[in-house]
Formats: C-alpha cells, sequence, structure tokens
C-alpha cells in the first residue's frame, strides 16, 4: 500500500509543473465572475435612499427619523424641504417625508393625520413599503401617546399613584407601552390559506454570488477533465499494459491518480473561494453545507474526467471532447443563467447534469431555504454517479489495457 501515496505525490507535483494551465484554470472563472456579476462583491443589496425633511424638531419626530434609519434596506437622508423634494425629483430619493411643525403636539392632541407630507418619485417601485414603514412607526408612537394619556387620566381621576415609583406616571406609561412593541406587536392580523403553499423565506443573494458559484462549478469540471489525461498518456506509452502484469497493481495506479485529480479540485476549490473573498469580501453562508456539496461535486466531477479519458482514445480527442461537453452541460445546468428561481423546464432540465444538482443546492444555502437533508440527498446523487462513473471508467480501462 505504500506506493499508493507515492502514485499521488508523483502525479500531483506533474500536474503542479504545468503552471500555465493552472493559472489559467484559477483566473478563468475569476475574470468571468467580475466580467459576468459586475463589481457588486458579496455586500447586502443597495439601500433605498428616503429623504426627510424635520420641520417639527421634536422628540417624537426625531424618535420617528431614528427608527427608519434603524430599518433594514433603508438609507434615511436628512435634508430640509426644498432639498427632500429636489432629491425625488432627481431621482436621488425613492421618496420624501417632510414632518410638518406640530407633529408632537397633533399626536399629543389625538391627530396626527396632517402632520407629514409624502413625496413620491413616479418610477418609485418601493413607494408602498417605505408608507407603509412609516406608517407603523406613526401609529406605534400614536398608540403609545392615547395609552399614557388614559393612564395619565385614569390616575389623576382617581387620585391614584404607584408608592416608590420616579418620574411621571405619563412618561412610565408611555415607555411601558412602547416595550410591548418588542419584539413584536401585541395585535397582529393571523390569517389561513384554504389553498396554496408555505411561503419561504429567502435571503437576499447578489448577482455576484450566484455569478461566481456558477463559474467555479463550471471551472472544477474543466480541470478535472484535463488533470484526468494521465490517463490517454498512459495507455499511449503502454505504462498501463505493464502495470496490469502485476497483480492489483492497474487498481491501485487508477485509485491514486484519482484521489490526485479529486485533490487538485479541492486545491482549485480553496484557492477560488479565498481569492472572491480578498476580492470581494466574505460570503454569508453556512460553512459546513456549503463544502459537503462542493466535495461531493468535485468527487463528481473526478470521475467523469475519469470516464471521458478512458473513453478517449487520444490526448486530442479529448481536448475536443472536453471543453463542448463542459460549456453545454453547464448551461443546461444553469451556470451561466445569474438567476435563482428558473422557469421549470430548464430546473428540470439541470437535473440532468452534475452543475444543476450542486447549483441548485448551493444556492439554497445561500438564499437560506434548502434544509440539510436536501443537501445531503444531492451530495448522495453526485457521489453515487461518480461511483458509478468510476467503476465504468475503470472497467473500459481494463478492458482496453487487455485488448493492446
Amino acid at each position: 500500500m505504500k506506493e499508493i501515496p507515492q502514485i499521488i505525490w508523483f502525479r500531483l507535483k506533474l500536474m503542479l509543473t504545468d503552471k500555465a494551465l493552472l493559472a489559467a484554470i484559477l483566473a478563468a472563472p475569476l475574470l468571468l465572475t467580475l466580467l459576468l456579476g459586475g463589481m457588486q462583491g458579496y455586500n447586502k443589496p443597495k439601500l433605498i435612499p428616503v429623504a426627510v425633511a424635520d420641520q417639527d424638531k421634536s422628540d417624537f419626530s426625531r424618535l420617528v427619523i431614528e427608527r427608519l434609519a434603524a430599518k433594514e434596506g433603508l438609507k434615511v437622508i436628512s435634508s430640509d424641504e426644498a432639498s427632500a423634494r429636489n432629491m425625488v425629483q432627481n431621482y436621488a430619493a425613492e421618496a420624501a417625508f417632510i414632518i410638518k411643525k406640530g407633529f408632537e403636539a397633533g399626536i399629543l392632541a389625538g391627530n396626527a393625520d396632517s402632520s407629514i407630507t409624502i413625496v413620491k418619485s413616479p418610477q418609485s417601485l418601493a413607494y408602498g413599503l417605505i408608507q407603509d414603514t412609516l406608517a407603523g412607526e406613526v401609529a406605534r408612537i400614536s398608540a403609545n401617546t392615547s395609552a399614557a394619556n388614559w393612564v395619565s387620566r385614569e390616575f389623576r381621576e382617581y387620585g391614584l399613584s404607584i408608592p416608590g415609583m420616579s418620574g411621571d406616571i405619563w412618561d412610565s406609561a408611555w415607555k411601558y407601552a412602547d416595550s410591548l412593541w418588542e419584539p413584536e406587536p401585541l395585535l397582529r392580523l393571523e390569517y389561513k390559506e384554504i389553498q396554496g403553499s408555505a411561503v419561504e423565506e429567502v435571503k437576499p443573494v447578489s448577482l455576484l454570488q450566484t455569478v461566481s458559484t456558477g463559474m467555479l462549478l463550471v471551472f472544477i469540471l474543466l480541470l478535472a477533465m484535463f488533470n484526468s489525461s494521465w490517463l490517454i498518456e498512459e495507455k499511449s506509452n503502454s505504462t498501463l499494459k505493464r502495470l496490469i502484469m502485476v497483480p492489483g497493481l492497474l487498481g491501485k495506479s487508477f485509485g491514486a491518480n484519482f484521489v490526485a485529480v479529486f485533490l487538485a479540485a479541492c486545491g482549485q476549490t480553496a484557492l477560488f473561494e479565498i481569492c472572491t473573498r480578498l476580492l470581494f469580501g466574505p460570503a454569508p453562508e453556512p460553512f459546513g453545507p456549503k463544502y459537503l456539496v462542493i466535495s461531493a461535486y468535485v468527487f463528481g466531477a473526478a470521475s467523469f474526467g475519469m470516464l471521458l479519458s478512458a473513453w478517449a482514445r487520444s490526448l486530442a480527442q479529448l481536448q475536443a471532447a472536453a471543453a463542448p461537453l463542459v460549456l453545454f452541460t453547464s448551461f443546461i445546468g444553469g451556470c451561466f443563467w445569474g438567476f435563482l428561481d428558473p422557469p421549470p423546464l430548464l430546473r428540470l432540465l439541470s437535473l440532468f447534469t452534475p452543475q444543476g444538482w450542486a447549483l441548485h443546492s448551493l444556492l439554497g444555502i445561500l438564499a437560506g431555504t434548502s434544509s440539510l437533508r436536501e443537501e445531503m440527498a444531492t451530495a448522495a446523487v453526485l457521489v453515487s454517479t461518480g461511483i458509478i462513473s468510476l467503476a465504468v471508467a475503470y472497467l473500459g480501462v481494463g478492458r482496453s489495457v487487455r485488448a493492446l
């Protein structure tokens, strides 16, 4: 068994000697990722700009602005009324909120209907979301104020007091009412669907993440195809024919070289991941599930590479078939689509390729819609098809060598 590590190390050293191929295999997916995905990085989607002009300058108006600024996805820009309106007209903001003077006084009096003017851009797609967010915050403050007014009035009417309480009863009641909104409001709507399916919560995924994932899968398979060319070389120079004369040595050589191809693809994956993190920042996805699927895909890719090399009669035939086959299956598998939810027909076609299985699972991990059971199933499919390909390749090699 000691010859197996030696064969693995010897094959890896031979692969490392072709530095031009290694550089191209690493640089190409990075360049294509930049071209197809743009310089978006792994950052969150662009924030929605909202201009706010605070003319009231009160505690309540400041509280509304603070809470709007804390909302995920919104970018609050404080300005005066004229600047806010200009930002909307020049498409620098999706909407503008002008909090008029008397906003706090209106809420304390139980009337805040006309205390905020909303200006929206004609092309705004997020206006409804922004308006609902503002209305929710104003309703929260109004409800707290109504509750505090009622408690304060009842305490005064009946001469009630709380022993040991410091501060005004109105402030205490307002703060207590406000605390009831966290972690969620006391009053909310619940409904049941008579027909339909469960709605999954999908995390935002940048185009660059989808493109880089697809490019990684393409070039893992391409590297595995080219690194499996050792099989053709050793068939042509009669190395395999000499190995078959020693019982068991052909199987050891075949297995050791497969492990070398697998390790080379793993090394390419690791370098690609390091480069993408250095260039675009860290990607917010679970570490374990992602690399479980990628490892299974690498195993399958190395097996498919060995199968193609076992079928090819010459190095030129392998090179002529590998690139078109990889590009075709990668296109069918969705590596060049760049979107999360393909049409049903394309989704069905993609399942006939290893890239389709791996990509669907990896994008599900990024979006938070994939379960461990689904990821294990994907890994099982990729490994199973890899084992079958590997077995067919070994039987084919043995038969072709004996026929020489």
